[in-house]
């Protein structure tokens, strides 16, 4: 059975790893909105929040392909820390332009 408490446990250190990155634009980030489960960042007076099924990764994308030099396709695996870096963080960011 999934664990949530588990699972943000193992993300963490990518989740602080992208949090101190954020901070470094001015992006604070609060872990929690109460019992509606999002975290926030925060800009000034501008406040974005995400599930936290999406910011921790509960379920989502695992895999991409590519199509290599023989045409055959080559599996892409996501890490947690691709995936806070490639999906995650870009939203937000833009979202604070």
């Amino acid at each position: 059975m999934f664990n949530k408490k588990e699972h943000i446990e193992r993300v963490i250190p990518y989740t602080n790893k992208l949090v101190t990155t954020l901070a470094k634009q001015g992006i604070m980030f609060k872990s929690s909105d109460g019992d509606l489960e999002n975290v926030i960042f925060i800009k000034n007076n501008k406040e974005l929040k995400i599930s936290y099924h999406s910011f921790y990764r509960f379920s989502g994308i695992c895999s991409l392909y590519k199509e290599g030099e023989d045409k055959k396709l080559e599996v892409i695996y996501i890490t947690d820390e691709m995936y806070l870096n490639t999906f995650i963080k870009p939203i937000i960011e833009n979202y604070f332009k």
